[in-house]
């Protein structure tokens, strides 16, 4: 008789009973809830995790809980499993579930599709079983028998052996990939409804890593029932480990119950010292093979254990796909070569990065795993990361580095997190968020505060990983860049610059043909090569002799003809050479075989539909978007991504997602896809062109692949008709960028009857509305190069309307020496002012000099805007406003107008006003964010942020621009936001970031021919000095500053001399106060005096910084010994509105100048209060004066 199973996974038609109340579960989980005043459940499919649409509740386990969704863009059901815990390590172990499991493809594993994190919810999708446990499949039922009579019926017995044979190829596959599962039970292997056997549940799921990468800690993971001897002792656990389970699984399911049964402790002693009880004693009549089998998997001795392959022989079995065998590396001596040169240089003490570049299979991980081993020699510790396709978390393949760095060396990381600045702490905890566990929660302040990555994030891990290398030699692998994140992609960058590279040897792989050109990896790469530290490593094919060494090696009987044969068939490509190897290693008397060969078997393993997706992704040659995959092989969504999980399985393509299930298929290696389409014929093959271009038409894709598969399809001329009117309609939904790609296909060569003239200016106006400000001045050159100049006295801006236009879009893109050089034949015209305009942050002087015989209200306000910069006395205003004023009742030009009158009124001093104007401007130019000025406004507003001491806006502003300036093309706007990042920096007390910013800005613009931004930045840097230094620095930087003869011109205009009267009057005080509180009476006096002529002087400039005069005097009375002056001062002040870093500061004077120990500690209090508000650091006057710690 059967008895109910407590504690085993129930089947999927058993939960489906569950009360519809649980459903309130899954929408909890997504952080939403029922309407306010409502009790009942929230109709089925109404939300969403992510883009999946929550359909059901079906069950769970210990790390997570799993629902039936359906995927709009695979047009299918799904399961979903969401992480269920919040703390560090459960995410730990649910990435690493899922980056272990997603990269293999087997049909007896279940199918992990795509990893997301929304709202701070991890959770990821994967194939979707309808089925049962492998004990409800086997017992047809959810009963528990014992009668060995119905144990030992003869389809019960079948049963058993079609689904262990099929859990065995499963447990081969993983174990040849590397994978340990560590909790195999038959809960966690269902049977689908056409038999099928899948392994699910990988929550403790464990690689084999090489060296000394961590993993779990000493902990003991598993079910107890099902735990091998040596696990149970949190010994190693190795492929044996899973065997073992896969052996009390076996005994269960033929003796009905497990070998041993009764408490853990108990049951974990007798696996360790106890043999099973015989199976056919136990169970007479039972099939004698599998009873052998289970009996030699149940050996205690994990080396007497037959692996999952070996079993499947004894079974008289064979794996239902050809596994890999590995191969020892031979060859790259030239490459070898290079990788250790980089690490004597890294023993030396210098950082170094090598990126390994080649298509798949061209052997960069075999590499970089052959020379870590060789590293090991001089005692390197390798840790390795990979960034996983369809992975969209934060920092992907990194974070397993800094994961695996922490699990190995947990105190030494403790102690260098515990040394970082707040600052950076905070936000490297953020982005790698099992960090965060390593310390006490009085650590984790400011975590809430930063988005993952970031400066901060990157001078943390900079500054972890120097630490952790100090007494070690480190080598880091970070595997497929081609697929890294934004976040991983800029820490990489911020650990590139010298200033901050560790002394460690990055190792990173890529395939330079998965590159999308413009990306931010294609960026990255340009930075590797401008890097003194860095460099790319190709991977070419092998050398003849590397070939012949490495047949010789795996077949010691082949001969030379064999060897060259090969070679010549492989091309000497890894891939090719690998998979002819191996074919000859399952059968050394057979002719050598062909690529060509191999391929064709490969495809005709595939259904119909997979061959379908197969050509047209051959005739794509690069990677396709889904969309455009599907209309070109005209597959419903479902039956599609079907057919791309199967090419997937083969290693013929790689599908790769991102967070909004935008899909992209990649082939996986060039010759593959050619190989593939000579088995195509011509027809069939310009049919697919033909459908290509059609479904890259209806999908806006690029205008180069419609013209490239129109030319293959044998219809060229289709491609500039549809361009010229998807350019049309891309301009008027503000689609810029793919305006300009689709005119520059026609442009060179229009069709008949088109304005050639009209379509080059299109095209340059996109290009220029794009940001592409390069594109179009070279533009701008053929056209005027061409064999028919246009006649620009007939154009829009008159007479020398092209060059003046090229002369505004090298301003824009930063060209300043071209200008300057093409300045001198420009003709006059009143397009002048616009390049003025664009002159005047640059140099003001050349742009007055542009504006000579101008008389339109456009030059009116660009007048008006010298005459705020040039006059440093407050005599402008009067100009500036009369010139404002009369072209505003002239010009329409909104943008510019606002721009001026908000600069004269922060030349006034009137901030708040001037902030006002700025936002309203801002809201009635909302729709023209895409133009250069409005961006300058939103520049101009930060920049009266920090005017008023609004630290925390400023900063928001600055990271706003920081993330949109990279993508607008304007270096000038770079620079700016640089410079005031650093300043924003400076005030937060966060010197080394600020320090980090200059450096950017030092890069981001030439120092020659000298600008303006030049002298900012040089400003900026003294002042960095005074501030992080102390005042003999600050003053040293100055007086360079001021001596250096070719900085005094612009040194005189109004923002950069007030800028130096202050940081003078700044430094004066602190120097007075340090004399005053080292009661120095002799240097007292003089330094006294210094200052009080450097707040004469500052008293002249426009406007007077009337807080810091406050200030700064209230020093001077104080070293005077007039500490009631200053009381009277300063009271009023400090309870005034606004400023309130200087407000502090004064707050701080304030207290030095008390008698009344409480009204002492009551200013200091109220100080401290104002900067915390801010997050503000205490000023350099207040220290010196002693008024808050050093």
């Amino acid at each position: 008789m059967g008895s109910s199973r407590h504690g085993r996974r129930v089947s999927k038609r058993g939960l489906s009973g569950r009360k519809p109340d649980n459903r309130h579960a899954v929408f909890a989980l997504f952080g939403t809830s029922c309407a306010r005043g409502m009790n009942g459940p929230l109709p089925l499919g109404t939300q969403r995790a992510g883009r999946y649409e929550i359909m059901k509740p079906v069950g769970g386990g210990g790390m997570g809980d799993v629902f039936v969704v359906f995927d709009p863009v695979r047009r299918r059901e799904l399961a979903l499993k969401v992480l269920k815990f919040s703390y560090p390590r459960a995410l730990h172990y649910f990435k690493r579930e899922f980056r272990a499991i997603a990269r293999l493809h087997h049909r007896n594993l279940v199918t992990l599709y795509d990893l997301h994190n929304e709202d701070g919810r991890y959770f990821y999708t994967m194939e979707l079983i309808e089925g049962v446990d492998l004990y409800v499949h086997i017992n047809e039922s959810n009963a528990i028998y014992e009668d060995p009579k119905i144990l030992a019926l003869p389809k019960r017995q079948a049963r058993i052996r079609a689904a262990f044979v099929q859990l065995l190829r499963g447990l081969a596959y993983m174990h040849a990939h590397g994978c340990i599962h560590r909790d195999l039970k038959p809960s966690n292997v269902m049977v689908d409804k056409n038999g099928v056997t899948k392994i699910l549940d990988f929550g403790i799921v464990k690689e084999l890593l090489p060296g000394s990468e961590g993993q779990s800690l000493s902990q003991v993971f598993g079910t107890a029932t099902y735990m091998s001897p040596e696990q149970s002792q949190g010994s190693r656990v190795t492929t044996a480990t899973d065997v073992y389970a896969a052996g009390v699984v076996l005994y269960e399911l033929l003796a009905g119950v497990p070998p041993f049964d009764g408490e853990p402790q108990l049951v974990m002693g007798l696996h360790r010292n106890t043999k099973p009880p015989s199976l056919v004693q136990r169970v007479p009549g039972i099939d004698p093979q599998l009873a052998l089998v289970c009996m030699y998997l149940l050996e205690k001795d994990p080396a007497e254990r037959p692996s999952a392959r070996e079993a499947l022989e004894m079974l008289g079995e064979e794996m239902d796909v050809e596994l890999a065998v590995e191969l020892e590396f031979v060859g790259r001596r030239q490459a070898r070569k290079v990788l250790h040169e980089a690490l004597e240089a890294v023993r030396g003490g210098h950082g170094r990065t090598v990126v390994l570049e080649g298509p798949s299979g061209s052997g960069k991980s075999a590499l970089a795993k052959a020379f870590c081993a060789e590293a090991r020699i001089f005692e390197a510790v390798q840790f390795s990361g990979v960034c996983v396709h369809r992975d969209h978390v934060a920092a992907r393949g990194l974070d397993t580095i800094v994961e695996r760095i922490a699990e190995a060396w947990r105190r030494s990381t403790a102690e260098a997190l515990r040394a970082l600045p707040a600052i950076d702490r905070a936000a490297t905890m953020t982005t790698f968020p099992f960090l965060s566990e390593l310390l006490p929660k009085s650590y984790h302040v400011g975590m809430d505060e930063h988005p993952p990555g970031g400066p901060y994030a990157a001078a943390g891990l900079a500054a972890l990983l120097t630490e952790l290398c100090r007494k070690r030699l480190l080598v880091i692998v970070l595997e497929h860049l081609h697929l890294a994140d934004d976040v991983t992609l800029e820490l990489l960058e911020h650990l590139l610059k010298p200033a901050f590279t560790p002394p460690i040897l990055f190792l990173i792989t890529v395939r330079p043909e998965a590159i999308v050109p413009d990306s931010r990896v294609s960026q990255f790469m340009d930075q590797i090569d401008h890097s003194p530290n860095a460099q790319r490593l190709p991977l070419l094919p092998l050398l003849p002799d590397e070939t012949r060494r490495l047949i010789q090696t795996h077949l010691p009987l082949s001969t030379p003809a064999q060897a060259d044969q090969l070679h010549a068939e492989s091309g000497g490509d890894p891939l090719f050479l690998t998979s002819l190897l191996q074919a000859m290693l399952r059968d050394p008397s057979a002719p050598v075989p062909r690529v060509d060969a191999l391929v064709q078997q490969t495809v005709a393993r595939l259904d119909g539909f997979a061959r379908t997706v197969l050509h047209v992704v051959s005739a794509g040659r690069y990677a396709l978007p889904g969309s455009v995959l599907q209309g070109a092989s005209m597959l419903a969504a479902d039956v599609m991504y079907e057919a791309l999980d199967r090419l997937d399985s083969e290693d013929l393509v790689r599908t790769f997602a991102n967070a909004e299930g935008e899909v992209t298929v990649s082939p996986v290696h060039a010759r593959l896809m050619e190989l593939v389409r000579r088995n195509v014929s011509t027809e069939e093959l310009n049919q697919v062109h033909s459908r290509l271009a059609q479904a890259y038409e209806a999908a806006g894709g690029p205008a180069a692949a419609i013209a490239h598969h129109w030319a293959l399809a044998g219809e060229p001329g289709r491609a500039p008709g549809f361009a010229l009117k998807a350019a049309e309609e891309a301009r008027l939904a503000g689609h810029d960028g793919r305006a300009a790609d689709l005119l520059g296909l026609v442009v060179n060569t229009p069709p008949a009857g088109t304005d050639e003239l009209d379509l080059r200016e299109k095209h340059i106006d996109a290009l220029a509305r794009a940001g592409r400000f390069v594109e179009a001045a070279a533009s701008i050159d053929r056209l005027l190069s061409g064999q028919r100049p246009p006649r620009e006295d007939q154009r829009p801006g008159g007479d020398g309307h092209f060059h003046l236009l090229r002369a505004e879009m090298r301003l824009l893109a930063g060209q300043y020496s071209a200008f300057i050089l093409e300045e001198p034949s420009l003709p006059l015209g009143p397009a002048r002012a616009r390049l003025a305009e664009l002159l005047v942050p640059m140099d003001p002087s050349r742009a007055e000099a542009l504006l000579q015989n101008l008389d339109t209200p456009h030059a009116s306000l660009v007048r008006a805007l010298l005459a705020v910069d040039i006059d440093a006395t407050g005599r402008f205003a009067v100009r500036a406003t009369k010139l404002w004023r009369e072209a505003t009742l002239q010009t329409h030009d909104l943008r510019l107008a606002v721009f001026v009158r908000a600069s004269m009124l922060r030349a006034e001093g009137q901030f708040a006003d001037a902030r006002a104007v700025v936002d309203e401007g801002l809201s009635r130019l909302a729709d023209a964010e895409k133009d250069p000025a409005h961006v300058r406004l939103r520049l101009l507003r930060t920049e009266l942020a920090l005017d008023l001491g609004d630290l925390n806006g400023a900063r928001q502003r600055v990271r706003a621009l920081n993330a949109e300036s990279r993508l607008r093309g304007l270096p000038l706007l770079w620079v700016q936001i640089c410079r005031l990042s650093a300043l924003v920096h400076l005030e937060s007390g966060e010197h080394q970031a600020a320090e980090r910013r200059l450096l950017e800005a030092d890069a981001a613009w030439p120092k020659e021919p000298l600008t303006l931004p030049v002298v900012h930045v040089a400003l900026a840097r003294a002042r960095h000095a005074f501030v992080s230094s102390g005042a003999a620095q600050g003053a040293a930087a100055l007086r360079r500053l001021e001596e250096y003869a070719p900085y005094q011109r612009l040194l005189q205009r109004r923002g950069p001399a007030n800028e130096t009267a202050l940081l003078h009057a700044r430094i004066a005080a602190v120097r007075t106060a340090e004399r005053w509180r080292s009661r120095d009476v002799v240097g007292l006096p003089s330094a006294r005096e210094a200052l009080q002529e450097r707040l004469r002087l500052l008293r002249l400039v426009a406007p007077p910084p009337i807080g810091w005069l406050e200030v700064l005097t209230a020093v001077s009375e104080l070293a005077g010994g007039q500490p009631a002056a200053v009381v009277e001062r300063l009271e009023r002040f400090v309870s005034r509105p606004g400023e309130p870093c200087v407000r502090a500061a004064a707050a701080h004077v304030l207290s030095v100048a008390r008698t009344d120990p409480q009204e002492r500690q009551a200013d200091a209090l109220k100080a401290a209060n104002m900067l915390r508000d801010v997050g503000a650091a205490p000023s350099p006057e207040a220290v010196a004066l002693g008024a808050v710690a050093r």
